[in-house]
């Protein structure tokens, strides 16, 4: 227990002091004017995305779950997804999102406890998978620019595939079988270790005679993500034409005491920022997303922010501004979360008695994820 706290308290200073090193590289005040500037109503349509693409992922995990039995409403479903954004987001380091909706679930459907605990991994999988798609389509079209990540992210997907192949094929099936049988029954000494094993592994099994809902998720994937990747090309939009606004329109008070070149060079990085195409965010938006995923911080705390900085970069984005879109994104979601955090006053007895004593790490707060 100590050494997962300590765990936990090293990964909350690693965000934390990760997150302070981008804002002063980037500059405190340039990070701060480009929010303060930006354009309302592109940042609300985008927001509306992002909520739109959270309930559109929940609904994905309740398909997943409807279609191995498990009895949970698309309501339910609903509820426990904002309840685990809530956790992801704005209860970092404590009990992971994922772990309050697998503990939750198994205890609505104590039959299948295993079924519900794979459900929200391979509703996890399926998201991540769906991302790396979609910079695996893209990247070869800026293929020079992006070619480091590109071995990481067709290597993704090919151990994906790999995993994939083995947890559905039944020669894979069979000879993990043998392999659990031989090495004991459920009485002997790591049978509890055994019997789990073989739960999720009939489990997964069970997605394999149901391919064709983990098609309609995979789909619904590609369509959250592509929502979150068109909001962040909003937020882009709204910072951008927010902050050439205020130069335009108050050149007095914006001018003051600054040199023409400087304000200049300012006009000209929002309008770089405005520039950058659809087609680019397609394949930067899915990097930052699944390197954001990795569990080195809470939510990806840091971590996103340094990636936004360097690979928007590449698409001469001026660092400030890569990362006040970053941080815009960030406050969109927590905002969400806190329809989550409603649902949990509203539920708070059920949801703490399923995550009494249990711990796990946050992921990405991102849909995505």
């Amino acid at each position: 227990m100590k050494r997962q706290r300590v765990i936990k308290l090293l990964k909350l200073l690693f965000a934390a002091g990760l997150t302070a090193f981008v804002i002063h590289k980037a500059g405190v005040d340039k990070i701060a004017a480009a929010l303060s500037d930006i354009d309302l109503t592109g940042w609300v349509i985008g927001s509306g995305l992002v909520l739109t693409a959270n309930c559109l992922a929940m609904v994905r995990w309740h398909l997943l779950m409807h279609s191995v039995g498990l009895n949970t409403t698309t309501g339910t479903a609903l509820r426990l997804g904002f309840i685990g954004v809530f956790f992801n987001n704005l209860v970092p380091g404590l009990t992971g999102g994922d772990l309050v909706r697998a503990i939750y679930v198994a205890r609505e459907n104590p039959n299948q406890r295993a079924s519900a605990a794979i459900s929200v991994a391979v509703d996890r999988i399926i998201g991540i998978v769906a991302l790396a798609i979609i910079a695996a389509v893209v990247i070869p079209l800026n293929f020079d620019r992006y070619g480091e990540a590109a071995i990481g992210i067709y290597g993704f997907l090919a151990v994906a595939g790999l995993g994939a192949v083995i947890a559905l094929s039944r020669r894979a099936k069979t000879a993990i079988g043998a392999l659990i049988n031989r090495r004991g029954g459920d009485d002997s000494p790591d049978g509890k270790v055994i019997g789990t094993l073989r739960k999720c592994d009939q489990a997964v099994s069970m997605y394999r005679d149901r391919l064709g809902s983990v098609f309609v998720a995979l789909v619904m994937s590609f369509a959250v993500h592509l929502l979150i990747i068109f909001a962040l090309y909003l937020f882009a939009h709204a910072i951008a034409s927010g902050g050439l606004a205020k130069l335009e329109e108050a050149p007095a008070a914006v001018t003051l005491g600054a040199e023409p070149a400087a304000l200049e060079q300012q006009a000209e990085a929002l309008r770089n920022l405005q520039s950058v195409s659809l087609t680019a965010y397609c394949s930067i938006v899915p990097i930052i997303m699944i390197g954001s995923a990795v569990p080195v911080a809470p939510a990806g705390w840091g971590v996103g922010e340094v990636l936004f900085a360097h690979f928007f970069k590449t698409v001469n984005v001026q660092e400030s501004l890569a990362v006040a879109l970053s941080f815009t994104y960030r406050i969109t979601v927590l905002l969400v979360s806190l329809i989550g955090g409603l649902m949990l006053i509203l539920d708070r007895r059920r949801v703490l008695e399923a995550t009494s004593g249990q711990e796990g790490d946050s992921g990405s707060g991102s849909p995505e994820s």
